[in-house]
């Protein structure tokens, strides 16, 4: 008997893809209908269309209230395009849950408006879940109790970074976890992003974006946390996806100074690790060069590469003041990755089936090399 709620995602772009090419990673919802604004030209287009990949079968629609009808819950996402939330989306809401629709929302709106959307979801007597970063699992009040020194740990752990944002490090998070979970093992996950929960993991922690605790502090905070999750999900393995990217690309496009990885690097050491690329012709060198900065940089080397589809384009960045991309055909990167198949590092397209098999079982076989902390 099929007890799972019937799930709309609005509105859907490339940030919600993930959701529907591992869909048997949700356990609760079976998703029934992917709708964007008209205005973002996807009416009609198959799901793939927003990130580039193979045609999936599904198509998205426009007609956000038609829809309504054929779902129990409304996923209201995290999306790339700039929305008005009060003008744009908090309308939206309001009619779902009119409708008797379950809310869930991995935006991140202020608390009064937060709060508006609890209440009216309260007197229409349905469900409303706000993905938050991570805040009911663990408590910065807790900082002042615990130990100031870094906990070791005994299970292996692999990093999943980039870098920048649009390198498909999500994609390659979820990938890992669906295979080693078929592979038979318990994994622990902290995802690079928010909205996590719905896959049955932990999102990135609030408390790691919090500008009210200093650097050491997350540091120090971080790595109890993870150590928190291995004592209390004894997993086989624990993977971490790490947001945004490792350095400044110019002045204008700080790409955030790669914060997050080094906060990170500094609180867990690796066992394995997965970097992942923006689309560019590289010489077959440059990917040893590139592991070797990584090494000097944070202390551990790369065990495997990804090439997105996502090419930085940095006439429009210049412009914008922000990164821009172009979206190219994964067929491309297919290409360009079967050129550099007999590198010793070895570089994967996540989009194409078959290396996203191949990722999993290269760390896999990573793992399973280091005696007493192997992969049985």
């Amino acid at each position: 008997m099929n007890n799972k709620e019937r799930l709309m995602i609005y509105p859907y772009d490339i940030q919600s893809a993930p959701l529907i090419t591992h869909q048997s990673l949700i356990k609760n919802y079976n998703i029934t209908a992917l709708v964007s604004p008209n205005g973002w030209g996807l009416n009609e287009k198959d799901a793939a269309f927003v990130y580039g990949g193979r045609p999936l079968g599904i198509h998205i629609q426009s007609d956000f209230e038609g829809c309504l009808d054929f779902c129990d819950t409304v996923l209201f996402a995290e999306h790339d395009q700039a929305t008005d939330v009060k003008k744009v989306i908090l309308p939206k809401i309001k009619k779902a849950a009119k409708q008797q629709k379950n809310i869930l929302c991995s935006l991140c709106p202020n608390n009064e408006i937060k709060e508006e959307i609890s209440q009216l979801c309260s007197s229409s007597n349905v469900h409303f879940k706000h993905f938050d970063y991570g805040k009911e699992v663990f408590y910065v009040d807790k900082l002042e109790s615990i130990t100031r020194t870094l906990c070791s740990f005994e299970t292996p752990v692999v990093f999943v970074m980039g870098a920048s944002d649009k390198t498909h490090k999500f994609e390659i998070q979820l990938a890992l976890r669906d295979n080693f979970i078929n592979m038979g093992y318990k994994v622990s996950q902290i995802g690079s992003r928010n909205g996590c929960e719905i896959f049955g993991f932990h999102s990135f922690p609030w408390f790691m974006r919090s500008t009210s605790i200093n650097e050491i502090d997350r540091i120090i905070l971080f790595n109890h946390y993870v150590k928190q999750i291995e004592l209390r999900e004894n997993p086989d393995i624990i993977i971490i996806g790490i947001p945004g990217g490792i350095s400044p690309f110019s002045n204008e496009l700080h790409n955030n100074f790669g914060v997050h990885a080094f906060q990170i690097s500094q609180a867990v050491k690796p066992d394995a690790v997965i970097f992942s690329l923006l689309y560019a012709d590289f010489s077959p060198d440059y990917f040893q060069s590139l592991s070797n900065k990584i090494n000097h940089k944070f202390g551990y080397e790369i065990n495997c590469f990804n090439l997105s589809n996502n090419l930085f384009d940095m006439n429009a960045s210049v412009f914008e003041k922000r990164f821009m991309y172009a979206k190219l055909d994964t067929g491309l990167v297919d290409n360009k990755t079967e050129y550099y198949r007999k590198l010793q590092i070895p570089v994967y397209n996540i989009l194409n089936s078959q290396d996203s098999n191949n990722i999993s079982r290269h760390i896999f076989d990573i793992l399973s090399s280091y005696g007493n902390r192997e992969l049985a």
